[in-house]
């Protein structure tokens, strides 16, 4: 893949004007990207640069390796596969137009790239020690792709000058499975990522960048693996601040426990690789070396087939090569930025509420009357260590005393305690672990409901992800992004889909707060009033179309 074809190469260069072709070396080898227009602004744009060697063979599971060096200049004109992920059922109709867009990407397992944006102007040398934001994507850590609209950058540099980076990185099994050896050490998600991060601060300097300057990013999975890099020994001096969007590195605290070994002999008991007969520990060896051999597309579909839900379950490990402390353990870490900025939407766990009502549509008036219960096991799947009684009367005190709910009720108060269960505790607990720490942090919350909501008219609140358009600055292009992939097929989440010219400025306020921060560290610059909190020293700000203001 890394040895481009160079009569390839010469006809696509005379094919395009000077200049439209920049050319960056770098010390895996040179790559060229295209230069496209936005609004009377030209951008450089390198798609798929190979940051580490591809995990295919007898490196699938396999921690991450330095990319090797390629000859002559790579083709990073057009976008490349995402990693392995599960592909939706073929009717897919009840899923939002962006989830269906994420699933007709082509995948692939040589899929470890990154993608970069830059203002035009630094491929004539014009501009030196541009700040850098780094971004991860969300998705579960079972599914994602650096390259969708939603996380394009050409808005966001047209508009604020900084360097943008979007990464790929394993996901689900082939991401994060884990047999206790070096083998599969687990974690090897998070580990691609470190090496992408690491490519970005030897080489971004080539693109204009400045190395000191990289601000990490990332939502939900993305920024409960920013928060992982914030604490991790392996990525200090990696990057200088982050953002997290809906998440912290506690938010899958319940999960970090779960024996890596035994998940991995579920993986091999229903892909066949695993001999009843013969103790588990004796084996190891050899269900690593049939699971290798495996069609990967087949591989996943067998686990999702044998394991149901708990293929989701695949998450980050603690006690790990990149992780060896307990992120809730604050006293075996230090943390890795200078400042930290990180919100939450209104209402994150409307997004898992919604995914129950469209997924156990028919099983409504169960839950409905025996909500208790049914949230005892979702509590205890995700809190493994959890008593039984509390999670009883934890779900007890989410219903106020109520016997059974309502429609409206159920989704509330499920919402409400996914909400505090993966984002708004953990996230305020964090929060309260770098003011100990006294490192420099802001908060955010996202109150505005999008007109084009991916819920529709299920609640009036603003959900889990439905901030990205904002700030990255798709909120105008998404429509016609949507209209596109559905080839103008009949579809009632788009029926209503409009955006208003007051959402556009908005979105625009939030992509100049963030350069803000990216740039100084500090989004005060732009948007300035009194610090109510001077006690803690922390700036809460709550967005909503009409208003940004500190609270």
């Amino acid at each position: 893949m890394l040895v481009v074809q160079a009569s390839l190469l010469l006809a696509f260069a005379s094919a395009s004007a000077l200049g439209f072709n920049p050319v960056v070396k770098t010390s895996s080898g040179s790559v060229m990207g295209r230069r496209v227009e936005h609004r009377g602004n030209e951008v450089d744009v390198f798609y798929g640069i190979p940051y580490a060697k591809p995990p295919l063979g007898d490196y699938r599971f396999r921690e991450t390796f330095p990319v090797e060096p390629w000859t002559g200049t790579y083709n990073a004109t057009e976008k490349r596969p995402s990693c392995i992920q599960l592909r939706l059922k073929e009717d897919n109709s009840s899923y939002s137009p962006l989830v269906r867009m994420m699933n007709a990407q082509p995948i692939s397992e040589d899929c470890l790239t990154l993608n970069i944006w830059r203002p035009a102007s630094c491929s004539g040398g014009d501009c030196k020690d541009l700040p850098v934001f780094v971004y991860i994507y969300g998705g579960g850590f079972s599914l994602g792709d650096a390259s969708l609209f939603i996380y394009d950058g050409v808005h966001f540099v047209a508009s604020t000058g900084v360097i943008y980076v979007t990464m790929n990185y394993r996901m689900n099994i082939f991401g994060f499975l884990d047999s206790g050896t070096k083998e599969v050490p687990g974690n090897m998600g998070l580990l691609d990522q470190t090496m992408a991060l690491r490519w970005v601060k030897d080489n971004v300097k080539n693109f204009g960048g400045d190395p000191d300057q990289v601000t990490l990013g990332g939502q939900s999975a993305g920024a409960i693996s920013a928060g992982y890099h914030t604490i991790s020994p392996l990525s200090k001096g990696l990057f200088r601040r982050v953002i997290m969007e809906s998440g912290s590195p506690l938010s899958t605290v319940g999960l970090h426990h779960a024996s890596g070994p035994g998940q991995m002999v579920a993986v091999a008991n229903v892909a066949g690789c695993y001999d009843l007969s013969r103790p588990a520990e004796q084996q190891i060896d050899d269900m690593i070396k049939c699971l290798r051999k495996k069609d990967a597309e087949k591989l996943l579909q067998e686990a999702k087939e044998g394991l149901g839900m708990k293929l989701y379950l695949y998450f980050p490990r603690i006690h790990s090569q990149f992780m060896p402390m307990d992120p809730s353990d604050a006293d075996t870490y230090s943390i890795n930025a200078k400042e930290v900025f990180f919100g939450l939407t209104k209402n994150e766990g409307l997004f898992f509420s919604y995914a129950i009502h469209k997924l156990f549509k028919s099983q409504t008036d169960f839950i409905r009357s025996n909500f208790p219960a049914v949230m005892r096991t979702v509590l205890r799947r995700f809190f493994q260590q959890m008593p039984a009684r509390a999670a009883h009367n934890l779900a007890m005190a989410y219903m106020d005393g109520k016997d059974e709910l309502s429609i409206e009720e159920l989704r509330d108060i499920s919402s409400a305690v996914f909400s505090d269960i993966i984002y708004n505790c953990p996230s305020q607990l964090f929060a309260d672990i770098l003011q100990q720490k006294k490192v420099p942090l802001y908060h955010y919350a996202f109150v505005h409901k999008p007109t084009a909501s991916f819920l529709g008219n299920f609640s009036k609140e603003v959900a889990h992800a439905e901030e990205l358009p904002f700030t990255r600055g798709v909120i105008d292009s998404q429509r016609e992004q949507f209209r596109k992939f559905t080839a103008g097929q009949s579809d009632p989440m788009l029926r209503d889909f409009v955006v208003t010219s007051e959402e556009i400025r908005f979105s625009e306020e939030l992509i100049q707060t963030w350069a803000a921060f990216i740039k100084t560290g500090d989004e005060n610059v732009l948007v300035t009033g009194p610090a109510v909190d001077t006690r803690h020293r922390r700036h809460y700000w709550r967005w909503s179309q009409t208003a940004c203001y500190e609270v």
